[in-house]
């Protein structure tokens, strides 16, 4: 779960621990919100003991399938990890992040992918953007009442968790194994 930690709401720094573990072990909330905060305190105070949570891929058994995994596909000569096959392309709604459209189809959004879609030729008109409206680039992106495809040029501006209003994003999903997201 790549991003820029800076950019992301309060509430979610941690999107692995909220995706994949979830209640009771995590809890996310806005402290801006009094009365949903005192609520979850509460259960939380009146929850009986619940049994320590250590996820799959972080026991012995998923560490020993990951290195498996890794080990398998140790073809230095031809595959490149991760395996371009298993990309797959899906255009985002308006406004709506990578990670959240890939989410939706049971995937997750592959930061390493990013370089394989970027293929859009150059449109003069994505030289009009601000800087911070080309974080969500590759996108098809509104610029003075027109619709553009643009590419990301800067290749460190990648990124899995960034939205913008009037942009739909372009994202490259993997499928994963569930309890060992390096595996696919």
């Amino acid at each position: 779960m790549r991003g820029k930690p800076t950019k992301r709401f309060m509430y979610s720094q941690n999107s692995y621990c909220d995706d994949f573990i979830g209640i009771p072990h995590v809890y996310s909330l806005s402290i801006k919100d009094e009365k949903f905060l005192r609520e979850i305190l509460n259960n939380i105070k009146n929850q009986s003991l619940f049994p320590a949570y250590l996820p799959h891929e972080y026991s012995y058994i998923g560490m020993l399938e990951r290195m498996y995994f890794f080990m398998s596909k140790q073809n230095l000569c031809e595959i490149k990890y991760p395996d371009k096959k298993s990309l797959v392309i899906i255009n985002g709604s308006n406004n709506q992040d990578c990670q959240t459209v890939c989410q939706e189809k049971k995937m997750m959004c592959e930061y390493d992918f990013f370089n394989l879609i970027n293929t859009l030729p150059a449109n003069k008109e994505c030289l009009k953007l601000l800087n911070y409206q080309k974080l969500v680039l590759p996108a098809k992106i509104l610029i003075e009442n027109n619709y553009a495809f643009c590419p990301q040029t800067e290749h460190l501006y990648y990124s899995c968790v960034d939205k913008s209003m009037g942009a739909y994003r372009i994202c490259p999903c993997r499928k994963y194994s569930k309890g060992n997201i390096a595996i696919y």
